[in-house]
């Protein structure tokens, strides 16, 4: 359908613009920028008095003026940190330049470089400030735990979170150092570096080093945990409340460390992985479309194949051309199939209901009975007339559309009941359509979450396409599929109507023909062509079936005698009471469209 056509492009066009959709992760809250870190460095300096002190610096390469920058300082085995100092500086060839110290916002003067500190749930946000920013530069912040080192099992436990840059920030170098007390040498120290990616730890007396050269993304949960000799802590104590053991704060970081490497590459295989899953979704769903709209002709070509597609119930036509419901066309193709078996007569513009009094309607589909209840079902004012007045009104009301619901669900059913149409096949092409949609769209949100990538979505959009794809897929029968083809001929041929008269003269006079041939032009929306074949047929031809027409659809005589030759005068009648005929099916489709919207 044209639906997912249109949805099968813009998936296209996404994938060739994914490279750009992945290039970054969702910018943080509250207009934060996440500005790229050239190096992310850290100093820790473990004393023996159990205090903790941390510098953290960071490198950016920005061009711009105003700029806002968020760290977030996570939690410790200790809960009492407190802010040394931030810094700005200036780096070149590496070195940090031109210190300066960077003072908290002040509202009652001008300041234009500043920075605020928010508690958070899980640590303090710090927000810097600055402005008139080009260049190289670094922002260094120091921190410290006056008691970061306690007491836990027979050992001095150190458990700090580390890279306090915005979840989200893409970091490109890390070097972390570890410096020690005198008294403990490198090689005594049990240490887990909680990163991105596996990574080495180089000792050289009492100081560790963590460096990871690769890029990868900051997320929450980054750190290190250490266990060290309780001799180097005499001041060391337990923490009242806490109970977890050693081992366990070990295990709890290595999960983490497990966690944040898989989180890493997810993150660096999205691009092949959604990429990979949307090129091979939409290869499988451009082989159903391709099976679903498979029209074999016959091995032995048959002249009578217009003839089908002439008689059919119309909405059948209409659903095999279009493989969906367009309700406007079957209902206006309905009503004029019903005026052909004279249940209906279509008189100054509106449809009449011959006979409201019907009791017996076996010679009527389950569709047809439903449209005569629910659009001539008997009224005070109009009777069992539809006019567009009356139509116009009803659509307004809430059940109009429960009933035109039913009406679709009832002809669907039907259609997916005939021989047209396998049946089972058709349902395991739905299910399997809709459990793939779920899946993609499960796999798109955990790729999003885990990641923040926008690329994320195009598994959405996948999604959705297949979701509309289980809702209206339809497995042709082989008979069903000759009868599409039969009926997209039938559609090209309805301007040279001589076709489908020479077609069906075996089974149908040429009369016959092009009285049958109407509802199915409508269901088609091809109305103008028809009209346009008719006027054109030869003058005797043209005679006797516009007379025939108008006197079935219109109620209009036929004369005793039809002339080759007939005055100009009755043959501008005859085109007049066409023309007109053909503006009304035009003004009641655009009706019956702007009612089931």
């Amino acid at each position: 359908s044209k639906r997912i056509n249109s949805l099968f492009i813009l998936l296209l066009n996404l994938l060739l613009l994914f490279p750009l959709l992945n290039s970054q992760p969702v910018e943080a809250r509250e207009n934060i920028r996440l500005i790229p870190v050239d190096l992310a460095q850290a100093d820790v300096q473990i004393r023996a008095d159990n205090t903790v002190i941390v510098t953290e610096t960071f490198y950016y390469t920005y061009q711009g003026e105003n700029l806002s920058i968020a760290f977030d300082i996570g939690t410790s085995l200790s809960d009492d940190m407190t802010i040394v100092g931030i810094k700005k500086a200036r780096v070149e060839n590496g070195e940090l330049k031109d210190l300066v110290n960077i003072t908290p916002k002040d509202e009652t003067r001008p300041q234009s470089i500043t920075y605020k500190t928010e508690k958070q749930k899980e640590g303090t946000r710090i927000i810097v400030d600055l402005s008139s920013i080009s260049g190289t530069f670094a922002i260094q912040i120091t921190y410290q735990w006056v008691a970061g080192v306690i007491k836990l099992d027979r050992h001095a436990m150190v458990a700090n979170s580390l890279c306090s840059a915005p979840k989200g920030t893409k970091i490109d170098n890390l070097i972390w150092s570890i410096t020690l007390p005198s008294g403990i040498a490198a090689d005594q120290a049990d240490i887990l570096a909680v990163t991105s990616h596996p990574t080495a730890i180089l000792q050289e007396k009492n100081v560790l080093t963590i460096v990871d050269n690769h890029p990868f993304i900051c997320r929450r949960g980054m750190g290190i945990v250490l266990r060290l000799p309780l001799s180097a802590f005499p001041l060391a104590s337990t923490k009242d409340g806490f109970k977890l053991t050693s081992a366990e704060i070990v295990s709890d970081a290595r999960n983490r460390r497990e966690m944040l490497i898989q989180l890493e590459l997810l993150y660096e295989n999205s691009t092949r992985i959604i990429g990979i899953l949307s090129l091979t979704a939409l290869l499988f769903l451009l082989i159903l479309q391709v099976v679903r709209k498979w029209t074999p002709r016959r091995r032995k070509f048959l002249p009578d194949y217009l003839y089908w597609p002439a008689t059919a119930p119309p909405a059948f036509i209409s659903i095999l051309q279009r493989n969906r419901l367009r309700d406007s066309d079957i209902l206006l193709s309905t009503l004029l199939s019903l005026t052909a078996k004279k249940e209906v007569a279509f008189i100054d513009e509106i449809f009449i209901w011959r006979n409201p009094d019907r009791m017996d309607f076996s010679s009527f589909t389950t569709w047809e009975i439903l449209l005569l209840q629910w659009l001539f079902e008997d009224d005070s004012k109009y009777g069992s007339v539809l006019a567009a007045e009356r139509l116009r009104v009803a659509a307004r009301q809430p059940e109009f559309r429960m009933i035109a619901q039913n009406f679709r669900k009832t002809l669907s059913n039907d259609f997916n009941r005939s021989r047209l149409v396998k049946r089972r096949l058709t349902v395991i092409f739905r299910v399997s359509s809709l459990i793939l949609a779920a899946l993609f769209a499960l796999i798109g949100i955990i790729i999003f979450l885990f990641t923040r990538i926008y690329g994320s979505f195009i598994l959405l959009a996948v999604a959705l396409s297949y979701a509309i794809n289980g809702l209206t897929y339809t497995c042709l029968s082989r008979y069903g599929a000759q009868r599409r083809w039969e009926t997209l001929r039938f559609a090209e041929t309805l301007g040279t109507p001589r076709k489908i008269i020479l077609s069906c003269q075996n089974k149908l006079t040429d009369v016959e023909s092009a009285i049958t041939s109407l509802p199915a032009a409508v269901a088609l929306d091809r109305v103008g062509d028809y009209f346009f074949g008719l006027k054109n047929l030869p003058e005797e031809l043209f005679y006797k079936t516009a007379y025939a027409i108008l006197h079935v659809y219109r109620d209009l005589p036929i004369p005793r005698h039809i002339r080759r030759r007939a005055s100009s005068s009755e043959r501008k009648m005859l085109f007049d009471e066409l023309n007109q005929m053909e503006r009304m099916l035009t003004v009641w489709d655009a009706l019956l469209k702007s009612c089931l919207i």
